[in-house]
């Protein structure tokens, strides 16, 4: 038999910073804010935020856009036309950013598949010219880490989902963890803004929190809906919730 030769498949890829030249790409072209979302069958999802100086992030849709329940998104039109849109305060329509006056939404395409919207919008002026050839240029050089970016959305969802889930059978146990976790997970994600939080490291912070007590679903019911002071024995069984959940989590991607 031949052996077979030992080797190694090199890809060549073009290493970017895509925030820091997308950043510079609306400073050239005096944009205020511009959005990347990634086109997954119904949902848009927002991979990237990009703005200039201390501009505020209010968003009227959320991170993950269901396009079937929002059908006034003009998202759902750049799906469907498969053309860029622009639209002014003048027409109405909902924008993705609070108070922006106009806003244009490009879509992104691969051999003629639509696989992302690139939105661009001002709050006080029309946009000018815009180089399309050199935003291709740089989503195409980072293409890869769009991508690596677009599965850990999706992988957040699908935790946050689960989360939610294992909180809606605990709840059973726990009375008092009914909104527990959900007014934690609101509190730290308005401390994080404050704090000029990436989007993206907002929704790692809002998960952490989603699942900071997970380790309570072992501790007894007894202790844990126990009403009055706890003796020494049941502080010490409730603390060890501390390192169950870690146990449970520490091997989780965004850890």
């Amino acid at each position: 038999m031949q052996r077979t030769n030992f080797g190694v498949i090199n890809l060549n890829l073009t290493k970017g910073n895509i925030k820091q030249d997308l950043l510079n790409f609306i400073k050239d072209c005096n944009i205020d804010y511009l959005l990347y979302y990634s086109i997954k069958s119904n949902m848009a999802i927002r991979l990237l935020n990009i703005h200039r100086g201390s501009l505020e992030e209010n968003f009227n849709y959320s991170e993950y856009i269901n396009l079937e329940i929002n059908k006034e998104c003009t998202i759902n039109d750049v799906i469907q036309n498969n053309d860029l849109i622009v639209k002014m305060k003048e027409d109405g329509v909902k924008p993705l950013v609070e108070g922006v006056i106009y806003e244009i939404y490009i879509p992104v395409n691969i051999n003629n598949n639509i696989i992302g919207c690139v939105y661009i919008a001002n709050l006080k002026e029309k946009i000018g010219d815009i180089n399309l050839n050199k935003l291709t240029e740089i989503i195409q050089n980072n293409i890869y880490d769009i991508y690596k970016l677009e599965m850990n959305k999706i992988s957040y969802k699908a935790a946050i989902e689960n989360t939610i889930f294992f909180h809606e059978v605990f709840k059973y146990k726990s009375p008092f963890m009914v909104n527990h976790i959900y007014n934690v997970a609101s509190w730290a994600v308005q401390i994080a803004k404050k704090m000029n939080y990436s989007d993206e490291d907002l929704t790692k912070i809002y998960l952490a929190a989603l699942l900071h007590d997970i380790g309570k679903m072992f501790v007894d019911e007894n202790i844990l809906n126990k009403k009055g002071k706890l003796s020494n024995e049941e502080y010490d069984e409730i603390k060890k919730h501390v390192n169950i959940g870690y146990n449970i989590i520490k091997d989780m991607f965004f850890v």
